[in-house]
């Protein structure tokens, strides 16, 4: 039996809404120049959710994306310049759909963990 798009979507939204439920911390790679990962960081920590960040550009590089994250900003573990996101096992991992999958930055972290929807 093929599901639709629709329904891998919902089943995909629901693992990732569990994952995050039993997380003790969420990892978004990169924020992106234009803000990408914006609205799914303010839904994380919206959540009580702990959120770490792990960026190639420096916060002067991304400008108005990071400031308009504003109060939020002291609410996130922040890893500027960083290509080598360390990720614990278990915990879910956010990546900007610039980032190819071959990255040699997510060839440690367990692909069922990784997710590119930026709307949950």
């Amino acid at each position: 039996m093929e599901l639709s798009p629709l329904s891998v979507s919902m089943r995909r939204a629901g693992e990732l809404s569990s994952a995050i439920a039993g997380a003790a911390r969420a990892h978004v790679i990169g924020l992106g120049r234009f803000g990408g990962n914006l609205a799914l960081i303010r839904w994380l920590v919206a959540r009580a959710v702990p959120v770490t960040l792990w960026e190639r550009q420096g916060a002067e590089d991304l400008g108005a994306s990071w400031m308009s994250l504003g109060d939020l900003q002291h609410r996130i573990e922040v890893h500027w310049g960083c290509d080598e996101p360390k990720v614990e096992a278990g915990e879910p991992v956010f990546v900007t759909p610039g980032l190819p999958p071959h990255h040699p930055g997510l060839q440690r972290i367990d692909p069922v963990l990784v997710s590119t929807e930026l709307e949950i």
